[in-house]
């Protein structure tokens, strides 16, 4: 059985695709992408090369302003939630960091340590 895509999926399937290939040339090791964690998702999940997992919410917004602020603390707990989850036992041993990839007219930013856990 095949499901179509929205526009709007299509779309963020191609933000994705776009992201995915920022964070590797930026060296990170791609691991997953649109992990399903209990009800959550998390967009991109890496690893850099100081073994830190980095947790990656994309965004394809007209500027880097409104993406950010279209993550709002609810989705940034909702984020936090899925990567604890995500990480279970090994949560209190591995270094986390939550970026945000910014998809605009302008192009592709990467916003490293976009948000901390509890922050905004």
């Amino acid at each position: 059985m095949t499901t179509s895509r929205t526009k709007q999926q299509v779309t963020g399937d191609a933000a994705e695709a776009d992201a995915v290939a920022v964070l590797e040339k930026a060296g990170l090791k791609v691991l997953g992408r649109n992990v399903k964690v209990g009800n959550d998702e998390l967009d991109v999940i890496c690893v850099d090369d100081d073994d830190v997992m980095v947790f990656v919410e994309v965004r394809r917004r007209t500027s880097r302003a409104d993406a950010l602020e279209s993550i709002g603390k609810s989705k940034q707990h909702r984020i936090v939630r899925a990567a604890t989850r995500f990480l279970g036992p090994e949560v209190h041993r591995r270094f986390m960091r939550f970026d945000v990839v910014v998809a605009s007219p302008n192009g592709i930013e990467h916003i490293k340590d976009a948000f901390r856990p509890g922050s905004r």
